[in-house]
Order: structure tokens, then C-alpha cells, then sequence
């Protein structure tokens, strides 16, 4: 059977005869995509260089491109010293949004970028690689949260099993700009990055301190939902300290309900709630106070009201 590597070296060979003119016309590059094609064949039927991230770029990508192999082998570099700690992935396209219709081209002005940001704590620093579905992913242990910082009150999705991996793109776009139609996406001074990937606590901690308060709220609640603890800004910490406020007179103001229809008997309060309405109230605003750290507040048990309503204190 011949030598698969000395097949690719050949490859190798026939692209740098091809130099910059790598167009399907040009025909060293039309014998190097023959020849591709055939090892990617052979790699899918069991054959391997001895060189896994060399066999996937053949695979996917149909050529054995020695700078998109570089990418992926310092992101994998990058990976191997910070497992244990956090991962970031951040996905932008362009498309026609709400506006999308079937009996008309959208114009350019129409198009939005839609955000994927996914956080996940790095399990192992190997990619993972899946030549069937030409998919390859970072080892987050199957458990990652989708969230959308722009908007703090949207879902988080905890997602379990699987891999961390770039979608409708490929680790070979990692930090290129997006192409976009609409101008305004553009950005004033740069076009945004079609993949991101941000490695290790430190740098996820400052991609989000340098967002909105938005951001930075939702990467507290997203960090807690995969058990970490991350440092708060002072703006932060003022944000917390205003809403904790916010909580407390809101919790006392229905406790305070729910002990005048118990104590008197009556079936409303005078803004028209009844004890099972109030109560409701009580349980919607305690799950809040525990998502805000409040559960040993001394002004008013919010532990002990959590476990008269079963509501688990994390």
C-alpha cells in the first residue's frame, strides 16, 4: 500500500508549483485537488498520516493547506495549557433576521449579525475530531451554556454531551473578518470576526469586562450555571448592591401581605392578590435573591423562606 505521508508531501509538492495561482484552471493545483481527493478517501477508509489534525484539514478542508493546519495546531497548543479553566466561543454571520422573506432578495441594509457566544470550561486539550460529520471541536466534557449577553433576560440553553464547536464555520476561520453586506455591520473601525475563540479565565474575564454591564451580568449567571466564580467590577458590584435593594423591599412588601390575609383571614390584598397569588409572588422573587447571593441577608430569612417553599439554596 503506498505511503499516505509521502502522498500528501507529493500534494505539498504540487501546490507550491502553483504558487498564487491556485484556480482550478491552474494545472498543478487541478492535480493537486485530484490527488487530495483521493487521500482524503483514503483517510476516511482507515488510513493515516500518524497525524490527526493533518488528516482532518485533508478531509475538510480537501487539501493538505499547511496555514490552516498551523491554525489549528496552536489552537490546540493554546488549549493544552489552560484545561481546567474557561473556554469562550463567539460565532457571527450576517443574515436578513426577522426580515427574511421568500418573495423578495432582501437589500443590503437589511441584513443583521446574528451572535452565537457559547461558554464551557476546557476538559481536555486535544481537538476532537469527527471525520464523518467533518466536524472538529473543542473537549469541554459534553457541558457548555449558550447565552446572549445583549439581551441579560433572554434564556441561557445548558446544553449536555457533545463538543464545543464553531457551527456553520470552521476552526480555518478562526479570527477572520466576516464579509458583510449591510455597511453598518462593517463596524467603524474593523469588520467583525467571523469566529473568536477566547482561551483560559484571564482572557474570557477581560472579552467580557470589556462589554456592556449586559454582558457582564450575564457572564456572572452564565460562569455560576457551569460552577465558577468569577471576579465582579466595581460597576458590577454596584449593579448587584442596587438590585439586592430592589429584591428586599419587594420580598418584605409580600411578606408582609401574605401575614395580613393569614392573620386576618381575608381573601385579598387591597391590590386584589390572593394568599396563592402572593405566595407565587414570594417564590418568583426568592429564586431571584439566591441567583443575587442574598440567602444569609439579616433583614429578613431569605434562607429560612426558601426551605418553607422548597426552594434549594445553591
Amino acid at each position: 500500500m503506498p505511503d499516505l505521508a509521502q502522498d500528501v508531501e507529493s500534494v505539498v509538492g504540487l501546490l507550491a508549483q502553483s504558487g498564487d495561482g491556485t484556480t482550478v484552471t491552474d494545472s498543478p493545483f487541478r492535480q493537486a485537488l485530484q490527488q487530495a481527493g483521493e487521500l482524503s478517501k483514503r483517510i476516511l477508509a482507515g488510513e493515516t498520516t500518524g497525524d490527526r489534525i493533518l488528516d482532518f484539514v485533508i478531509v475538510h478542508h480537501r487539501l493538505p493547506n499547511e496555514e490552516i493546519v498551523a491554525v489549528y495546531r496552536g489552537l490546540e497548543d493554546r488549549l493544552r495549557q489552560h484545561v481546567g479553566e474557561l473556554v469562550l466561543m463567539v460565532t457571527k454571520e450576517e443574515s436578513p433576521g426577522i426580515r427574511r422573506t421568500f418573495f423578495r432578495v432582501p437589500d443590503d441594509d437589511e441584513y443583521v449579525i446574528d451572535e452565537r457566544i457559547n461558554l464551557a470550561v476546557i476538559k481536555g486539550g486535544d481537538l476532537v475530531t469527527d471525520f464523518e460529520a467533518q466536524k472538529c471541536g473543542i473537549n469541554v466534557g459534553g457541558v457548555m451554556v449558550t447565552l446572549r449577553p445583549h439581551c441579560e433576560e433572554a434564556p441561557m440553553q445548558m446544553w449536555n454531551g457533545g463538543y464545543l464547536d464553531p457551527q456553520h464555520w470552521d476552526f480555518g476561520c478562526l479570527n477572520k473578518s466576516l464579509e458583510c453586506k449591510n455597511p453598518s455591520n462593517r463596524g467603524r473601525r474593523e469588520a467583525p470576526l467571523m469566529l473568536e475563540v477566547v482561551i483560559g479565565d484571564a482572557e474570557v474575564v477581560e472579552w467580557f469586562g470589556k462589554g456592556t454591564l449586559s454582558y457582564q451580568m450575564t457572564f456572572r449567571k452564565a460562569a455560576r450555571l457551569l460552577g465558577r466564580l468569577v471576579p465582579e467590577t466595581s460597576e458590577v458590584a454596584a449593579e448587584l448592591e442596587r438590585r439586592r435593594k430592589a429584591v428586599i423591599g419587594k420580598l418584605l412588601e409580600f411578606v408582609l401581605q401574605r401575614h395580613q390575609l393569614r392573620s386576618t383571614g381575608d381573601l385579598y390584598t387591597k391590590g386584589g392578590y390572593s394568599l396563592g397569588q402572593v405566595e407565587e409572588q414570594i417564590k418568583r422573587i426568592l429564586v431571584i435573591a439566591i441567583e443575587l447571593d442574598m440567602a444569609d441577608r439579616q433583614l429578613l430569612s431569605v434562607r429560612g423562606l426558601c426551605q418553607e417553599y422548597n426552594i434549594p439554596v445553591q
